[in-house]
């Protein structure tokens, strides 16, 4: 096995764990001897043990003079763990490679220069790409100060999420819906308008994925007006929920939901409406790395617009509504081609008779660079 297929182990080994890790990022760690694997590992589910440590457990004393790859930079310091660049070169490592400097201000470098200290071989920037992709999250919420922001469309062949009557239940298949509940395993909160999550009664959790750690469920709402009957509040033993709010809450209705366990976090903008950009920056703070938006279509427009989406997931059903039923996206304000967003495609396949897409605006790739 080359090097480059024992760092697509690591790569593989850090998706597996995606959503699963809460505000650390999910790395994976394989570390080499004489050409084989010794040792292999990912962030513990809860963000703890690191990799390092999970790989180093299982390599036990053949680690000395072993090649260590992994997706992030070890950390350099100390938390409920000891530090994993510590840990590398108590274990007697000879060489690490890195596919990415952690940019968390704690580490940025430091991680490295330790190892270098102690006579470890570092090479730093060799395979980014994978690494990024499967950190981009964790990354986002580094760089860019806030989730990565996935926006899921479930919609017919014209554009639609609904009828004119407003039924959405089903556009697409049974295959599809399942994919969504992998989309929500994987990211750490899932979000909606409140208009949305009344109108649908959704749970919004991750359903028949066993071991799934939950998403936080996230309601964009102006007055936190929301009925005690609804799903997601009686599944509150079940999955978080935050309600993001403007100054219209009243005290009384969020002392209510606060009692029940409901974070309430108000995020009004100079006209004391709910503030997008702000609202995203608080989940960060929140330590969530990854957020898939499931709608409507005001907040969708409204992510757009405010240019803070990062990718769309489209699903389309073969089904059309017409120019009557109710579009996936509002009027964006762009007369012109040249100012319209551009997304990227970069998967798409089929879900029985639907069909996915993956679209993506590269908004941490540059500045990577400085890290790598």
């Amino acid at each position: 096995m080359g090097e480059s297929l024992f760092f697509d182990k690591a790569a593989q080994l850090a998706c597996e764990g995606q959503g699963r890790t809460g505000s650390n990022p999910s790395v994976g760690c394989v570390i080499v001897k004489d050409g084989k694997i010794i040792g292999v590992g990912r962030t513990a589910d809860g963000g703890r043990p690191h990799a390092e440590a999970n790989a180093l457990r299982q390599a036990g004393r053949s680690a000395k003079g072993a090649t260590v790859y992994v997706t992030l930079e070890p950390c350099s310091h100390a938390g409920r763990g000891p530090a994993c660049a510590q840990s590398l070169v108590d274990a007697q490592v000879s060489r690490v490679v890195i596919g990415l400097t952690d940019p968390d201000t704690r580490t940025n470098g430091a991680g490295m220069s330790l190892l270098r200290a102690q006579g470890i071989e570092v090479v730093t920037g060799a395979f980014p790409a994978g690494c990024s992709a499967a950190m981009a999250g964790y990354l986002s919420r580094q760089i860019l100060r806030r989730p990565l922001v996935t926006l899921k469309l479930a919609m017919t062949l014209d554009g639609m999420i609904a009828t004119e009557g407003g039924q959405s239940q089903w556009i697409t298949n049974a295959c599809a819906r399942g994919y969504v509940h992998d989309l929500r395993a994987a990211c750490d909160g899932v979000m909606v308008g409140a208009t949305t999550a009344r109108a649908d009664n959704a749970r919004l959790t991750a359903r028949g994925r066993p071991g799934a750690v939950q998403p936080t469920r996230i309601v964009l709402t102006s007055d936190a007006v929301f009925s005690e009957d609804s799903a997601m509040i009686e599944t509150l033993s079940e999955a978080p929920l935050v309600f993001l709010h403007s100054k219209a809450a009243d005290d009384r209705v969020i002392s209510r939901w606060e009692a029940l366990g409901v974070t309430c976090l108000a995020v009004p903008d100079a006209d004391g409406k709910l503030d997008l950009a702000n609202s995203l920056s608080r989940l960060g703070d929140l330590g969530l790395n990854r957020v898939l938006c499931e709608g409507g279509a005001a907040l969708a427009t409204s992510l757009i617009a405010g240019d803070l989406v990062d990718e769309i997931i489209t699903i389309h059903a073969g089904k059309l509504f017409g120019s009557a039923g109710q579009s996936a996206i509002n009027p964006l304000g762009m007369p012109e081609i040249q100012d319209a967003p551009q997304f990227d495609l970069v998967d798409c396949g089929k879900l029985d008779d639907n069909i996915f897409a993956r679209w993506e605006i590269d908004r941490i790739g540059a500045n990577l660079v400085r890290f790598s």
